[in-house]
């Protein structure tokens, strides 16, 4: 993602769904999840969002964090629909048939399906170059759609 966004002068933004609290604290006054706080803080979600943004910004990218809270599904369109990104990559799980994709559904074919812009799933495990052609297989599309051309 970095490649891609410094080889593009494109700023990332780092998002990350916080869940809601427990019943229990219903009725306490919902408080927006606070970046600083969690970029900060010693937890586990901090450190890595802290190392993430380090990294791209060592690549030389613009990196913004924001946190949502909620049902993961709602908070991420909700966050595709209101940014107007041009690119949204995601992870995917390795695993087709667990029980957690059996409870929780597939995060990232809903992603796909319900994003009005492209969408780059990226596999734990690809290379750079994997993902530099895959980027480049898209550019093209991209340019040949823009320009009237199309392939098939």
């Amino acid at each position: 993602t970095g490649q891609i966004a410094r080889g593009m002068g494109a700023s990332v933004t780092l998002f990350h769904v916080v869940p809601e609290p427990p019943p229990i604290y219903a009725r306490l006054h919902r408080l927006e999840p606070n970046v600083e706080a969690v970029l900060n803080s010693k937890s586990e979600l901090g450190r890595n969002l802290r190392d993430q943004k380090r990294i791209l910004e060592e690549m030389g990218v613009n990196v913004e964090v924001r946190l949502g809270q909620g049902a993961v599904l709602s908070e991420i369109h909700r966050e595709i629909q209101g940014c107007n990104y041009d690119m949204v990559v995601t992870g995917s799980s390795q695993s087709r048939a667990s029980l957690r994709t059996y409870i929780l559904g597939d995060v990232t074919r809903e992603i796909v399906n319900r994003a009005t812009c492209a969408v780059m799933v990226v596999r734990s495990g690809i290379t750079s170059e994997g993902i530099l052609q895959s980027l480049t297989g898209w550019l093209d599309r991209i340019t040949h759609h823009k320009s009237g051309k199309t392939n098939g």
